[in-house]
């Protein structure tokens, strides 16, 4: 019992002394500040050089390396361990410290690493536990938070107010334009009716819900998600239908996001009349930094050409996909992919680790 309650002492003497370290580099050292309003509208006050990141969210980190400060990031979620692309753009991702794994931070790590600002998910945000620990501590966090391309955009910019890297910031936003705007020329073009789409996310049934970034970006890339047109059930933050609500939209076309979940698809008899299946029209999407598609991806350009290529095949057949990855990789992340990542890219297999991170 003596034991424990030492230990708890200690805890508590790290914890205050590392708040005691934040506020003396924040106030009293007459280091130089900034106001930053985070993806919310919060205010957050921050050190002008940031150069310790805790990015305990994984958009916020693939963003910081876009950016061209991986190597600051000295703490992340078990997620973004995950991302072997990501690895070898920028490998001091590996010797961060995971800080966060589901639900909570490890606030004595965060502390002990001394990080200038922490960026964290809104559903984080709205543990009021979670958050209640960084106030005590006096560590200052930034929302990241997006629902639809806009506010994607929206949220580099905020990173980079925060870095400092409003002209990078603007490469990426650029590009996406770019594509947006090419993308929507051919279906100007295009004759051929729209494609009935469901999208897979995780799971087989688990699915995009309305006001998300998935929704938007498909409405970009030209297709037309049945699943907006359902009910679904909620749990958590996750979006659910039915496999038999399934077999009522009959899409022509499945996206997944899941290499397992695309081989279950194809697999199981239960899905096998559906004329997507029949027709051999069930996609594993790919997979680079993230998922591509994903709610949280910011290859989300490269997914909206992927996306508009794999429905309409002919009216797309101009546009050349391997090019705009080469780049999307070597503008924003000073990377050149080969032949073969490339080819591993598009295949969407083999790109992430376990969860166990083996």
């Amino acid at each position: 019992m003596r034991k424990a309650i030492l230990v708890l002492i200690c805890v508590m003497i790290a914890i205050s002394f590392g708040a005691c370290v934040q506020s003396e580099k924040n106030a009293q050292s007459g280091e130089p500040m900034q106001s930053v309003v985070d993806c919310i509208g919060r205010q957050v006050m921050l050190p002008q050089n940031v150069d310790r990141i805790a990015a305990t969210y994984s958009p916020s980190g693939h963003i910081t390396v876009m950016l061209g400060h991986g190597a600051d990031i000295v703490a992340t979620s078990n997620g973004l361990q995950r991302d072997k692309l990501l690895h070898e753009i920028c490998p001091e991702i590996k010797n961060a410290s995971v800080v966060k794994v589901s639900g909570d931070f490890n606030i004595e790590e965060l502390v002990a690493l001394k990080v200038d600002v922490v960026f964290v998910s809104h559903d984080m945000y709205l543990d009021e536990k979670a958050m209640g620990k960084l106030d005590e501590v006096g560590l200052p966090y930034v929302v990241v938070s997006f629902n639809s391309i806009e506010q994607q955009k929206n949220l580099v910019r905020v990173i980079a107010d925060v870095l400092n890297e409003t002209e990078e910031a603007q490469v990426y936003i650029d590009f996406y334009d770019k594509v947006i705007a090419q993308i929507s020329a051919v279906h100007e073009q295009r004759i051929e009716a729209d494609v009935m789409v469901y999208h897979s996310i995780n799971e087989a049934v688990n699915t995009v819900g309305p006001n998300s970034l998935p929704e938007d970006w498909m409405r970009v890339a030209g297709g037309i998600d049945v699943s907006l047109g359902g009910e679904l059930t909620m749990d958590e933050d996750k979006y659910f239908t039915t496999l038999e609500q399934i077999l009522i939209w009959d899409p022509q076309v499945i996206l997944c996001n899941v290499d397992t979940t695309h081989e279950y698809i194809n697999e199981q008899a239960a899905w096998k009349n559906m004329q997507a299946v029949k027709n051999n029209r069930v996609y594993l999407m790919p997979v680079g930094i993230s998922r591509w598609g994903h709610t949280t991806s910011t290859e989300t350009p490269l997914a909206i050409v992927w996306t508009a290529k794999t429905l309409y095949p002919e009216a797309f057949a101009g546009v050349d996909l391997s090019a705009l990855m080469r780049e999307f990789y070597f503008e924003l992340f000073e990377y050149e992919i080969s032949d073969e990542q490339i080819e591993q890219i598009l295949s969407g297999e083999g790109m992430r680790l376990g969860k166990d991170l083996e």
